[in-house]
């Protein structure tokens, strides 16, 4: 299954494992205007709107990007009905802002999306009081720049059923229907960082940052990384840091500063993927039973998503929980699963139905006073420790385009980084969409140029690639046999080998994780969580990187071995609460 270097070297503008040494030399030698800590969404947005300002930047990561937060989070792109409950107009306003701007700007990845809320009996929530909040959401969404033409409806208890035919319908006195997005969120990730490393931000993946160094006023200049690849230790050199580790701001800030005191109070939230129980609509469900919150059933390829809970760290003796304890446990599985046979009674979901399962830490700033998990504010907030690193706490996926321009405007209006104007309209636009047709226009136009036996590969490849789709039929007509498809995969995580390849050269694949868990979601989507094509996938990846980093067959054969053991010990433990 080689893909050999001579085939490589007609690929041009790469992203890959080779432009990754050739990146971590550009770190150790040259000085940033901002070096951004952290690839989740925040990180890798603020780099493409600083790129864009003219600002020299780079960009690390200690694991994959979107590793964190940004690949575990519900997926949707909303502005949060529940947080008008909490007179939190202005962070509702911001992210349908956002999310209609990514409908417009990203077509292919951010996608309009119809909910169900039905409304019971025993909900302290009526239909009228529903209708009221809705209304209010959809006059905030049109002034923001509606991109969702439809408005909420009311439903009747009937009409409900009509949508969701086997939903509990015993205490249903109606409903709401609305309209929100959803997207890949760890796809969104990485696709604001290739388009930040387009514009010139010089990024690296598995580059932790585990020291600083000072100036004689104690003001943080360098930053000491460690390459957790080949355990090589360098110097970065910054005007101006940006610590947007998500979760992990705290454990960064400790490392400057042992008296650092936390700023935040993460708290963990459990997805499952089950089969299908919905019609095609998300749900806005209330759990049956304690503790008593807003969950979702969401529509995921041909499965059904739920989540999410809400529950806060056992042990805040250190940071180890953020990586331990990030996997659902028997009791949230649980919790979900009763939630789920209570509103579907006919569907009797059990754990050895779960194709998959997931959690993820967000990264929420500590309130002033004790509140309940779900209580605690989505808002975001900068600033700064004593010794200059600049911080970003709090925020949600979706507004994570406003996020990323104030920071930007803070950073240049404070330390006058960049000549071009502090006040930021436009966000920049994403590699993967450059294009102004919409996305049926933009499919139908490429389609043309292909045979007809061709179209639904084409309509399958831009629906997740966008405009960037050509490079994977350019690895098709170099390769004929990248065409085919990986062997013993569910229909819903298929997947080309030309994927495989293009992963490692333009997405800066550096293991079997990043690309079973984020660039292509396989242990999410495949009903063996893509045990039975490892072979196949981690020898297309081993080849590959070997290719393009010149390793002998040796290396290439240890590296192979050591990832599968890896990735079945994740497997182990995205499924250890089914065990119990």
């Amino acid at each position: 299954m080689k893909y050999t270097e001579e085939n490589n070297t007609q690929l041009d503008n790469q992203f890959s494992a080779k432009t990754r040494v050739y990146n971590i030399e550009k770190l150790r030698t040259e000085t940033f205007d901002l070096l951004i800590i952290g690839g989740g969404i925040t990180g890798a947005g603020t780099a493409c709107v600083a790129s864009n300002q003219g600002i020299k930047t780079a960009l690390v990561e200690m694991n994959d990007f979107a590793s964190g937060t940004s690949s575990k989070s519900s997926k949707l792109l909303h502005g949060g009905v529940r947080y008008l409950e909490q007179y939190q107009f202005k962070l509702v306003f911001e992210a349908l802002k956002d999310r209609n701007d990514l409908f417009k700007t990203i077509p292919h990845i951010a996608k309009p999306l119809s909910f169900i809320v039905p409304i019971y009996k025993n909900y302290k929530e009526t239909v009228l009081l529903m209708n009221l909040g809705l209304s209010l959401y959809d006059f905030l969404s049109y002034i923001s720049g509606n991109m969702v033409t439809k408005i909420h409806k009311f439903l009747t208890g009937r009409g409900v059923i009509n949508y969701e035919n086997k939903i509990l319908q015993n205490g249903l006195k109606g409903g709401i229907q609305y309209f929100d997005g959803h997207c890949d969120d760890s796809r969104l990730t990485l696709e604001n960082i290739k388009t930040a490393q387009s514009n010139n931000t010089v990024i690296a993946n598995y580059i932790k940052i585990i020291n600083f160094k000072k100036d004689d006023n104690g003001q943080v200049i360098e930053a000491v990384a460690k390459d957790l690849i080949s355990n090589e230790t360098f110097v970065i050199k910054a005007k101006k840091i940006l610590n947007a580790a998500g979760p992990w701001l705290d454990s960064v800030n400790k490392s400057d500063n042992k008296s650092y005191k936390d700023k935040l109070r993460p708290t963990k939230g459990v997805h499952i993927i089950i089969p299908k129980v919905t019609d095609g609509n998300a749900l806005l469900i209330k759990t049956p039973t304690e503790p008593i919150r807003w969950v979702f059933i969401i529509p995921y390829q041909n499965y059904s998503m739920v989540g999410t809970t809400d529950t806060e760290a056992k042990n805040h003796d250190d940071y180890t929980y953020l990586d331990e304890d990030n996997y659902a446990s028997a009791d949230e599985i649980k919790y979900l699963l009763e939630t789920v046979n209570h509103y579907f009674p006919n569907a009797i979901v059990t754990k050895n139905d779960i194709v998959s399962s997931f959690g993820g830490w967000r990264p929420l700033i500590a309130p002033p006073e004790d509140m309940s998990e779900s209580d605690i504010s989505r808002e975001h907030q900068i600033f700064e420790t004593d010794s200059g690193i600049i911080c970003i706490a709090g925020g949600k996926l979706t507004a994570y385009v406003s996020m990323a321009q104030e920071i930007v405007e803070y950073v240049n209006k404070k330390y006058n980084l960049s000549d071009k104007n502090i006040k930021i309209k436009d966000y920049p636009q994403l590699l993967s969409w450059k294009t102004n047709y919409n996305l049926r226009e933009y499919i139908s136009n490429e389609q043309k140029k292909y045979s007809l036996t061709d179209h639904q590969l084409i309509e399958r490849l831009i629906n997740k690639y966008g405009t960037e789709y050509y490079k994977i039929y350019q690895i098709i007509q170099l390769s004929p046999i990248m065409r085919e498809e990986i062997d013993y995969l569910s229909k819903d995580a298929q997947c080309l080998r030309a994927e495989v390849i293009y992963s490692v050269l333009y997405e800066m694949t550096m293991t079997v994780n990043d690309f079973m868990i984020r660039r292509h979601r396989i242990i999410l989507q495949d009903i063996n969580q893509g045990l039975k094509a490892l072979n196949e996938i981690t020898d297309l990846l081993s080849y590959t990187i070997a290719n393009n980093l010149s390793w002998t067959e040796e290396h290439r054969i240890d590296w192979s071995i050591k990832q599968k053991e890896e990735y079945m010990r994740e497997v182990n433990r995205v499924n250890q609460g089914l065990k119990i």
